[in-house]
C-alpha cells in the first residue's frame, strides 16, 4: 500500500500543503481502495508510522475522511499541527458529526469541505471550517462568485482544486482563491509505502484483549507482537531512531503508550488487506525469532535475548519487504550490533545471527565452533531448535483459526 502526495499552493506558488493520497501499488495513477475508511486508515498510519520530514517536508497533510473515519479515535494519533482533516462531501452533517468536529477543532485540528455545496453555509458546520475546496471542473469558476463572497466574509481560505492550465490559474487568482492544486502543478507522486498486513483473526483479538484489561501486561502484548514479523517491523518503525533505553518491542509499547497503541491496532484492523502473507515466510520467521530465545537463555547473551529474537525475527523482512535487508532496517532504529550482525553479519551478535539463520545448511564443525562462541552447550542446540519449529508450526495453526 502506497501514500501518494500532491502539493497545494499559495498565492506565490510556494507550497502550501500536500494532499495525502492512497495509492494500490507504487505505480497506481488514481485512487483504488475497498472504502474511504480503508484508504484514510492507510494514509493515517502512514503518518504515525513514516518519517514525517520525508512524508509531509515540513508542512501540512490534507487527508480525506468519512463519516465514520471521523468518529474514529486514530485521528487523534496525529499531531494537529500536521494535519489538515478534509470533510468528503459523502459526510451527512448531523448534530453529532458537528459535535465531533467541534471537539477535534478545539483539540487544534483544521478543517476543509470537500466539494464544496453553497447550502452549507445554512448548516451549523460552516463555523467549524477552514478552508472550502471548490472543484472547477464541477463548477466553472464564473459560477463561483457569490461563494467566495460569502467565505471571505466568515475568514474562510478558498482553494480550487483540478487546475489543469495556466488560465484557470490566473483567473482563480484573480477571482481571489487562496490556494491552488491540480495537474497543471504537479500531479501526485508516490512517497512513501505502508507493508500490507493481515493480523488475522488470532492476533488482534489477542492484543484487544490484552489491551482491555484491568491491567494489561506490556511483556503479554510484546509477545504477542513478536509472532509477526510485520507487525514488529512496523512498530519499531513509529519509534524509528529514537534513543531508548533498548532496541525491544517492549520499549517500544512504553514508549508509544497504551492509548496510542490501541488506536494503531484499530487502524491495521481497519485497513483490512485481503492479501494473505506467505505461510512459510512467515513460519520461517518465527521459528528464528524462537530459536534465537532459546539459544540466547541459555549463553552468555541471556541478558540480550529480547534483542537478539527480535533481530531473529526480522532476518527475513528483505523478503517481506522485497528489498535489500539494510535499507528494510533503516527506519527501524535498531542497535549498532542487531544492524552490524543483520546487514555485515559483524559484532557481538553475529555468531548467534548466522547459527539461527543458517542452522541446517551448517557443518557439525561449524554448529560446534559457532557454539563455542556463543557458550552454549553442542549438545542442547538440536533441542531448541526442535522446540523452535513446533512453536512456529503451533502459532501458524492457531491463525488458521
Amino acid at each position: 500500500m502506497y501514500i501518494a502526495r500532491q502539493p497545494i499552493l499559495n498565492r506565490n506558488l510556494n507550497v502550501f500543503a500536500y494532499e495525502l493520497l492512497y495509492r494500490h501499488s507504487k505505480n497506481a495513477t488514481y485512487y483504488q481502495a475497498f472504502s474511504p475508511s480503508s484508504a484514510t486508515a492507510t494514509i493515517v498510519g502512514g503518518l504515525f508510522e513514516l518519517d514525517l520530514d520525508v512524508l509531509l517536508d515540513s508542512k501540512t497533510g490534507f487527508i480525506n475522511v468519512d463519516e465514520h473515519f471521523l468518529m474514529d479515535d486514530s485521528l487523534e494519533l496525529i499531531n494537529p499541527n500536521l494535519l489538515v482533516i478534509e470533510l468528503l462531501e459523502s459526510i451527512t452533517f448531523s448534530q453529532p458529526i458537528i459535535d465531533r468536529v467541534k471537539y477535534l477543532k478545539d483539540k487544534g485540528y483544521q478543517f476543509a469541505l470537500d466539494d464544496f455545496d453553497i447550502s452549507l453555509f445554512s448548516s451549523g458546520i460552516i463555523d467549524l471550517i477552514d478552508i472550502i475546496k471548490f472543484d472547477i471542473t464541477l463548477n466553472p469558476l464564473h459560477t463561483l462568485a457569490d461563494s467566495l463572497i460569502l467565505a471571505k466574509s466568515l475568514n474562510i481560505k478558498v482553494l480550487a482544486e483540478k487546475v489543469e492550465n495556466f488560465d484557470q490559474y490566473y483567473d482563480a487568482k484573480e477571482m481571489g482563491f487562496d490556494y491552488f492544486q491540480g495537474f497543471f502543478f504537479s500531479k501526485p507522486k508516490i512517497v512513501g509505502n505502508i507493508p500490507r498486513i493481515n493480523l488475522k483473526n488470532f492476533l488482534h483479538i489477542q492484543l484487544i484483549n490484552e489491551m482491555n484489561k484491568a491491567e494489561p501486561s506490556i511483556q503479554a502484548m510484546a509477545r504477542i507482537i513478536e509472532r509477526d514479523a510485520k507487525l514488529a517491523y512496523r512498530l519499531l518503525r513509529i519509534i524509528g531512531k529514537k534513543q531508548l533505553s533498548s532496541q525491544t518491542i517492549i520499549s517500544a509499547i512504553l514508549h508509544i503508550g497504551l492509548e496510542a497503541m490501541e488506536r494503531w491496532l484499530y487502524l491495521l484492523i481497519l485497513q483490512e488487506s485481503s492479501f494473505d502473507e506467505d505461510e512459510n515466510i512467515l513460519r520461517l520467521s518465527l521459528q528464528r525469532s524462537k530459536f534465537a530465545e532459546l539459544i540466547s537463555q541459555n549463553s552468555k547473551f541471556k541478558y540480550k535475548v529480547n534483542e537478539i529474537a527480535l533481530m531473529c525475527l526480522l532476518s527475513i523482512i528483505d523478503a517481506m519487504m522485497e528489498t535489500s535487508i539494510e535499507l528494510a532496517i533503516l527506519p527501524l532504529g535498531l542497535d549498532e550490533p542487531q544492524k552490524q550482525a543483520m546487514i555485515h553479519n559483524t559484532g557481538p551478535y553475529a555468531c548467534v545471527y548466522t547459527l539461527v539463520c543458517n542452522y541446517e545448511l551448517l557443518s557439525d564443525e561449524e554448529i560446534t565452533t559457532f557454539c563455542e562462541k556463543i557458550g552454549i552447550k553442542k549438545q542442547s542446540i538440536s533441542n531448541y531448535y526442535m522446540l523452535a519449529l513446533k512453536f512456529s508450526s503451533d502459532v501458524m495453526r492457531r491463525m488458521r483459526v
